[in-house]
């Protein structure tokens, strides 16, 4: 039985990892709901900083540039902001990829959404829209588009249980818009859902 157990933990690390990039070394049967929902948390606070970063990062340059006359040090400055500019560009990139990966996830595989299921209730609402619609491809791309503003827009003030009561709430909007949702469905063989 404990051999069981260990392998469906593997199981569950091996698909977070396939879907995010990131594994999980923290995770076990007994604190997987909160191990995911801390991921959640940190990708998405650690995604808002990057774009506030390079955001300062901007502004330093267009601030410099209308500074700084002389033509050498306005290159090193150009240089110096950027590298740190690729770097936060990358760092936002892995977030997101990894933000989309447990999204998916949380919605297509049935372990990991009965994991999440209790605290994003909204996830069933989801999953019953997909089987619903058999005639059709489910795209998780308009859902996570609309997430992403708010990912920027969240005051992360470290408490986590209010945090994922929001990001319900968040879904449960994108969810209710039809508009997003009609962009969510793909007629198999065919194009975007036109009804």
């Amino acid at each position: 039985m404990k051999k069981n157990k260990k392998i469906k933990k593997d199981e569950i690390k091996e698909k977070i990892r396939k879907e995010t990039g990131f594994l999980m070394n923290n995770l076990k049967p007994n604190n997987a709901k909160k191990v995911i929902e801390e991921f959640i948390y940190v990708m998405a606070n650690s995604y808002s900083k990057c774009w506030i970063t390079l955001s300062y990062l901007e502004e330093i340059y267009i601030e410099n540039s209308a500074f700084v006359k002389n033509d050498k040090k306005m290159e090193i400055v150009q240089n110096a902001t950027n590298i740190i500019d690729n770097i936060f560009q990358d760092e936002q990139m892995d977030y997101s990829n990894a933000l989309e990966g447990i999204i998916r996830l949380s919605i297509k595989d049935s372990v990991i959404y009965k994991i999440l299921k209790e605290d994003l209730p909204i996830l069933e609402q989801i999953r019953e829209m997909i089987k619903a619609r058999k005639d059709a491809k489910f795209d998780y791309t308009p859902i996570y588009e609309e997430l992403i503003e708010f990912y920027l827009n969240y005051n992360y003030d470290g408490n986590l249980s209010i945090f994922i009561e929001t990001l319900n709430i968040a879904l449960k909007n994108i969810v209710n818009n039809e508009s997003i949702m009609k962009d969510c469905f793909h007629i198999k063989g065919g194009t975007k859902d036109e009804g």
